[in-house]
Parts: C-alpha cells; sequence; structure tokens
C-alpha cells in the first residue's frame, strides 16, 4: 500500500501579521566617529560666560532675578507676540510622594511636566518644551510663526533644561537597552572659565563635552549632546534604508 505523504502547513495568525517591524540589529554596532568632526567639543566661548546669557543679554531689557526655563520662554514669546500658557494637568499625593503635573504651550507646541511642586513642574514642563523646539529646530520643522533661536539663546536653552531635565539617567537608560555592560563615563576637563565646569562623556563610541556652572549640569548637558549624536545616526541610518515618512514612524519623531 503506498504510503502518504505529509506536508507541513504553516498558518499565519492575526498575532503574526500584526507584528511591528523590529529595530534592526546592525544598528547596534555604533563605530567610534572622527574626532576631529566632533561638535560641541569645547566649552562655552569665554568671552560669554553663563552669567554673562541671561534674558537682558536676550532682550535688551531689564530683568530682575534668575533667568529660568519659563521666564527665557516668557521673554521669546514676547517678542513675538505670543504668550506661554500653563495648565495644570492632575495632583497625586501619598503620604510620602507628591507629584504635580502641569502642561506648557506656545502656539501650537507644547510639552508637559512633573514635580515634587507645582513650581517645579512648570520649570520642567517649559524645560521639556524647550528640548521639543530644539529638535524641531534642527530639522528646520519649526512653525513659521514661533520662529528660531538665535545662536546664543540655544546655548541659553541648553543650559537651562539640563537643569530639570535628567539627562544622565536617560543616556544610561539608552546604553542598557543596547546590550553593553559599559556605563557613561565623564571625565573633567581643566582650564575652563571661572564659574564654569566642563565633562567629557563618553558612551557607545561617541563623546561629547556639557559645560554648566555646576558639575550636574555640565554632566548632563554632555549627556544630553551625546545622545543628539546618537539619534542623527540613527535618523540617517533609517532614512537612507526606509525613507524619511517610515523613518518618522520607527523614531516617533513628532
Amino acid at each position: 500500500m503506498p504510503q502518504r505523504k505529509f506536508t507541513k502547513r504553516i498558518i499565519k495568525t492575526a498575532k503574526d501579521t500584526n507584528k511591528k517591524e523590529k529595530e534592526p540589529s546592525e544598528f547596534k554596532k555604533v563605530k567610534e566617529p572622527d574626532e576631529g568632526n566632533l561638535e560641541f567639543e569645547k566649552p562655552l566661548d569665554e568671552g560669554v560666560s553663563e552669567s554673562a546669557l541671561t534674558i537682558s543679554s536676550l532682550s535688551n531689557e531689564d530683568k530682575d532675578g534668575p533667568v529660568t526655563p519659563t521666564s527665557f520662554l516668557e521673554a521669546f514669546a514676547s517678542k513675538r507676540g505670543l504668550t506661554l500658557q500653563f495648565a495644570d494637568i492632575s495632583f497625586k499625593s501619598t503620604p510620602f510622594v507628591k507629584e504635580y503635573i502641569v502642561s506648557c504651550k506656545l502656539d501650537t507646541m507644547g510639552a508637559e511636566g512633573k514635580g515634587r511642586t507645582k513650581i517645579i513642574a512648570r520649570e520642567t514642563a517649559a524645560s521639556e518644551l524647550i528640548r521639543l523646539m530644539l529638535g524641531k529646530m534642527k530639522r528646520s520643522q519649526m512653525p513659521p510663526q514661533i520662529g528660531s533661536f538665535t545662536d546664543q539663546e540655544k546655548k541659553l536653552s541648553l543650559l537651562l533644561s539640563c537643569e530639570f531635565i535628567n539627562y544622565e539617567k536617560q543616556l544610561n537608560n539608552l546604553v542598557s537597552g543596547m546590550n553593553t555592560t559599559r556605563t557613561p563615563q565623564y571625565a573633567p576637563i581643566f582650564n575652563t572659565p571661572p564659574g564654569q565646569f566642563s565633562f567629557r562623556c563618553k558612551a557607545l563610541g561617541y563623546n561629547a563635552v556639557g559645560t554648566g556652572r555646576t558639575k550636574e549640569i555640565a554632566k548632563r548637558m554632555g549627556a544630553k549632546l551625546l545622545m543628539d549624536r546618537i539619534e542623527d545616526q540613527r535618523e540617517k541610518y533609517y532614512v537612507s534604508k526606509y525613507g524619511e515618512k517610515k523613518a518618522r514612524k520607527f523614531l516617533k519623531i513628532r
């Protein structure tokens, strides 16, 4: 009696067809960039100290008190006939933790911030909006009615955002997800102008220099600039392989 031949059928389920395309593994191998072409390798110019970067120098108006992310954006918005708006979203309170969530909006752009006080939440929201705006400016995607920062405003806004956003922690989370046991390294840079600290941040074959009025802010800036370099390479990789539209979905670029 002739034997029957059995063939294996593979049935794709709806679960299989709905799987998202995974990020290519080859991107995880990051090559050491050419140090001769590194951006942000130098701290702020010696002729322009952080104390000189104030709202007064940006808007030619006398402003009392230290500059903050909120006051910076308010001055920026005022020059363009816009209004910076804040709104309380929620408040959570436990015997040990209090958390405020506040939104910050400038025209069509907005962001949210959290903090143990309403003031910190507002400043964090303003810092997150600054980060969003800097990213849009880098890609030339800013709404024309808002406009872009000047070079001096970009330096100041980056410094201010580092005071309320823990970029060190974000870089640690990024590195921990890249299948490597090496953690980001920070090395102090000496011979900086008085009142400034500079640190070189190294991770994943990249390095960048951050400068700030405290060691913590300098490290955060170094981490932020390093993450920007990694993001730039990822964006170029995806655009070249999948095209701009699909790359934006992968990277979740707003």
